[in-house]
């Protein structure tokens, strides 16, 4: 089976506004088409197929950035919570 295995750093906010740098690291298993993600105390955080259509990322990316292009509107595949579905954030 093949591995490959990187790093990025990115940025989170700290106290008083303040930019922290974290270091995610991931590892690809071409064997088993799964990269999975720890954080840089090596905790597991999740993991992702790489080749399934609209997967983890495709959907992240979608709310992460939910408007259309005119900014007026949801982008496709996006839609508002329900009130009944509230629950899910322990409300």
């Amino acid at each position: 089976m093949s591995h490959y295995r990187l790093k990025t750093k990115y940025q989170i906010e700290g106290p008083y506004g303040s930019r922290e740098e974290k270091t995610l690291y991931a590892h690809h298993n071409l064997g088993c088409d799964v990269v999975s993600f720890y954080d840089q105390d090596g905790t597991f955080l999740f993991c992702v197929e790489d080749t399934v259509e609209n997967n983890l990322f495709d959907a992240i990316s979608r709310l992460f950035y939910p408007w259309d292009q005119d900014g007026e509107g949801l982008r496709p595949g996006v839609d508002h919570i329900k009130p009944e579905e509230f629950k899910i954030f322990g409300h």
